[in-house]
């Protein structure tokens, strides 16, 4: 039928754009082993894109602070020229971990993740010279974390920012991307 065909179709762009995707992914983590930071940066792909999760386990941001450690600018520093090579459009979202108290700084968790993804963005703007052009920002507060906040140490994970290289894909592929990263040996959860 037309519907299977149409199916099919956006499932073999969706594959396609996977193996793109996972192919951005292994360039980002020989940059990163390259700075013996690979630990510091989760990788999955899922519906948005690549997501690349910059964890704070080594402090990539201090408690109720938007700036980032020496180390966090290491990191964003490394990504930099991968994503240069690319001419997909990046967002940056902000997050904070589940931990029921105002920030020290901010109003709000929400302004704290806005001011984190700021942060990043500026670096890759300001020192990695990617164009404002494919830059774009999301602030998220508390509301998605990445494992679950009941977990030890999931405080420390949750606090972060991703980068997310966007897919173009059409929405009816785009829907299929987690999956067909589900069936791509490796391809869904990275580091």
């Amino acid at each position: 039928s037309r519907q299977r065909l149409q199916t099919q179709h956006s499932y073999a762009e969706a594959q396609a754009e996977v193996r793109r995707l996972d192919d951005i992914r292994r360039k980002v983590e020989e940059a990163l082993r390259k700075a013996g930071l690979e630990k510091d940066v989760r990788t999955s792909i899922d519906e948005r894109g690549l997501v690349l999760s910059l964890v704070s386990r080594h402090v990539v941001f201090s408690a109720d602070v938007a700036d980032l450690s020496a180390r966090g600018r290491r990191v964003v520093d490394a990504l930099a020229p991968v994503l240069d090579d690319l001419t997909d459009p990046l967002r940056i979202d902000g997050h904070t971990n589940q931990v029921a108290v105002q920030p020290k700084y901010y109003p709000t968790d929400w302004e704290l993740s806005a001011a984190r993804a700021t942060t990043v963005l500026r670096r890759l703007h300001e020192v990695g010279h990617l164009p404002e052009a494919r830059l774009s920002m999301a602030a998220y507060g508390h509301q998605r974390p990445l494992v679950d906040p009941a977990l030890p140490g999931s405080q420390q994970i949750n606090k972060r920012v991703d980068i997310i290289v966007l897919s173009d894909l059409p929405a009816e592929s785009s829907e299929l991307l987690q999956t067909a990263a589900r069936q791509t040996p490796g391809a869904e959860e990275g580091s």
